[in-house]
């Protein structure tokens, strides 16, 4: 189970959050819709139904993602996290710094690393994944500062800059403008994202996500250098779809007589086949 928990409770009634392309599958996300917030997912319900009051320990297993605005919450979310029962926690370095004119934290080699160290700071003794933005020339170098800094596995990759019109106003559908595409249409940007880190980094540890939607999806990151893969937007449309995903990728391999996902990692870069 993925909680998605930035520090602080947010609300700009301004957004709406979600709009749909004209590319089959694919969405822009608004860069700062509703967010509960670490404090709002104290409280969750239990497997068995039961409602759960008390703090931070009963947050649900799997991994926490969360960002923020400003250094600072960072940092925040980190001590807030602490004794939470999730197995790893994934910071999503690719949200708008606004105490540097909105620019994206990976974005800059300084402000990434800034960002990991904050989280580990609050030393919660969890894997921490970055979770880094394809928008930059500069993603190979820093995917390097991340690690340095105390990431131990890099989530390549975020949404890619997009923006929908709403051609019956004629203004942007988002309410802040602009927002962040996902799904198939930046697939072919995560695998090249994926290609070149594992190129200038062999052994970083790189999760690969972006518009996988079935086995071939998955194949092309995994032999691009990821390690494992990440399912996102197509649980929009299907809540399974990650099970369906590693379904189909275990037929796939089975196949084609491929004896396990290792034997296709990076791949592409020794030459091809399998």
């Amino acid at each position: 189970m993925v909680v998605i928990v930035p520090p602080l409770a947010e609300r700009d009634d301004r957004e709406q959050p979600i709009v749909a392309t004209r590319v089959s599958g694919a969405v822009t996300l608004a860069s700062e819709h509703v967010r509960q917030g670490v404090d709002g997912v104290r409280t969750v319900v239990a497997s068995d139904g039961r409602d759960e009051k008390t703090p931070n320990q009963h947050l649900p297993a799997g991994r926490a993602e969360f960002g923020g605005d400003v250094f600072e919450q960072y940092a925040e979310a980190g001590v807030l996290l602490a004794g939470a029962e999730v197995d790893a926690i994934e910071v999503n370095v690719s949200c708008p710094n606004l105490e540097d004119r909105s620019r994206i934290f990976a974005h800059s080699i300084e402000a990434t690393t800034e960002v990991i160290e904050a989280v580990r700071r609050a030393d919660l003794g969890l894997p921490v994944l970055a979770k880094l933005s394809p928008n930059t020339d500069e993603l190979p170098e820093i995917a390097e500062a991340a690690v340095r800094a105390g990431a131990d596995v890099l989530t390549l990759v975020n949404t890619v800059l997009g923006m929908v019109i709403d051609t019956a106003t004629g203004r942007p559908a988002l309410g802040r403008g602009g927002g962040g595409l996902s799904g198939p249409a930046i697939h072919p940007v995560a695998v090249r994202a994926v290609y070149d880190v594992r190129a200038s980094h062999p052994t970083l540890p790189i999760i690969g996500v972006g518009g996988v939607t079935d086995a071939d999806t998955a194949l092309e990151l995994l032999m691009a250098g990821a390690n494992a893969v990440q399912v996102g937007t197509a649980t929009f449309g299907d809540p399974r779809a990650a099970l369906r995903v590693l379904d189909d990728l275990r037929v796939t391999l089975w196949t084609r007589g491929i004896g396990a996902v290792r034997d296709v990692v990076g791949i592409a870069h020794r030459g091809g086949r399998a």
